[in-house]
């Protein structure tokens, strides 16, 4: 029952935000809005397949690559995302504690292939996270080299950074599932998650539109 609560209410935002998006990209033609539509489309979509599935058969389709896909493709448009916000011509100098993110998405691939994963979608999925967070915090590295750190910018850079956090502390609590209760913490892990889709639709309508 909380998990199809906990479920409904990510379709229900997620959904919002497509919307809105789709809405945004119409009147002002931007691609941010519409890779912004596109992120949280496509991450609806495999919710929507997920929760059918959950319903129908009464368990988490874990055998399907439907949903998984879905997710997937929604993090490649959050990358072009942020890389479309970052784009510009620098020399590459990263700084040794930008090092830390491979070693901590690989720690955590090598982890949930222990837990029982798949090897390949754990793999897939460290290429993505790893892409995702060293974008954003390279781009909240330009923007503080730059001098331009209240840059509304920055504030999505931050937003991903949390929305990846937030995808491992879930992953991570499924490990350790306590029951359909909510004191589970994957529901609220999620349910911040699904937050975050909103939060997106604010924060570009400041970097976008005005």
């Amino acid at each position: 029952m909380i998990e199809n609560t906990e479920n409904i209410i990510q379709i229900l935002l997620t959904g919002i935000c497509t919307v809105y998006s789709a809405y945004r990209a119409v009147l002002s033609g931007r691609r941010e809005w519409i890779l912004l539509g596109l992120f949280s489309g496509v991450f609806f979509l495999g919710d929507v397949y997920y929760i059918l599935y959950l319903i129908l058969y009464s368990s988490t389709p874990f055998e399907s690559f439907i949903p998984y896909l879905c997710w997937y493709t929604s993090y490649y448009f959050l990358i072009l995302l942020i890389m479309l916000f970052k784009f510009e011509k620098r020399r590459w100098n990263p700084s040794a504690p930008m090092f830390l993110i491979p070693v901590f998405t690989t720690v955590m691939c090598v982890f949930f292939i222990y837990e029982g994963g798949d090897v390949f979608s754990n793999l897939l999925t460290l290429c993505l996270m790893t892409v995702l967070l060293w974008n954003s915090v390279e781009g909240l590295k330009n923007l503080a080299s730059d001098g331009d750190s209240q840059n509304p910018k920055g504030k999505i850079y931050v937003l991903t950074i949390v929305f990846c956090f937030l995808e491992y502390a879930m992953w991570t609590a499924s490990c350790f599932w306590i029951g359909d209760r909510i004191t589970n913490p994957y529901f609220w892990f999620d349910t911040m998650l699904s937050v975050c889709f909103i939060l997106y639709a604010a924060q570009m309508r400041k970097v976008v539109d005005e």
